[in-house]
């Protein structure tokens, strides 16, 4: 059981990098299903208006689950470097250090913050309701990308800590900016709603962020 979660997991990763293909798979799916049924009604003499699919879509826990399963859903990335310069002056000598850190930050959902009752399903009607967007990996700093254009003196490793997490802070600051987080958002309503209108909703509502406190007197 636990392989086939692995599987499922797999599966649903691949469909949702590749969503453009995993649409077409199912429109063709779809075309063949009311092929196939039509072909069978004109074979048994049926009316053709005898097939026709009339009954609501059902809630597909195992489908709400795999999509919460997969944690992480990334919406936007931006790469971005934050040059940062130390000098001090001694009697016993200057200290100088000038670096440039880069790194790329992953703006997305983290699915595990969702709230359980974040996909309510009611006949071909579904309302999702996700966590707000935020940084998925506060690790974003590439060492191996990191430039020390210039370095004299002896800097110990409190000092240069202090230097990595002043150029993160700077970081963060300019990618978490209202446009991104905008961008980001938009780009997670609109995948939400092909994917669950590629499982066949026809009426889908999709709010990102906490839903509303009530106000009753």
């Amino acid at each position: 059981m636990k392989k086939f979660g692995h599987f499922l997991l797999a599966i649903l990763k691949w469909c949702w990098r590749n969503w453009k293909t995993t649409v077409i798979l199912l429109l063709l799916a779809v075309i063949a299903y009311f092929g196939y049924g039509i072909y069978n009604a004109i074979k048994n003499g049926e009316p053709l208006m005898a097939f026709q699919h009339t009954e609501a879509i059902d809630e597909t826990p195992e489908e709400v689950r795999a999509m919460r399963a997969i944690g992480q859903w990334e919406f936007l990335s931006v790469s971005t470097e934050e040059l940062i310069e130390k000098h001090e002056s001694h009697l016993v000598g200057d200290k100088h250090l000038v670096k440039v850190y880069k790194g790329t930050l992953r703006l997305g959902i983290d699915m595990q913050k969702a709230a359980d009752d974040w996909c309510v399903v009611d006949g071909q009607t579904v309302n999702v309701t996700l966590p707000d967007i935020t940084l998925l990996d506060n690790n974003f700093i590439d060492e191996a990308r990191t430039v020390t254009f210039y370095e004299k003196g002896s800097f110990s490793a409190e000092e240069k800590q202090a230097l990595y997490d002043q150029a993160c802070a700077a970081m963060k600051k300019r990618s978490l900016s209202t446009a991104n987080i905008a961008t980001a958002r938009q780009a997670a309503e609109e995948q939400f709603t092909r994917l669950f209108a590629a499982l066949g909703y026809k009426n889908i509502s999709v709010a990102i962020g906490p839903k509303p406190q009530s106000t009753k007197k």
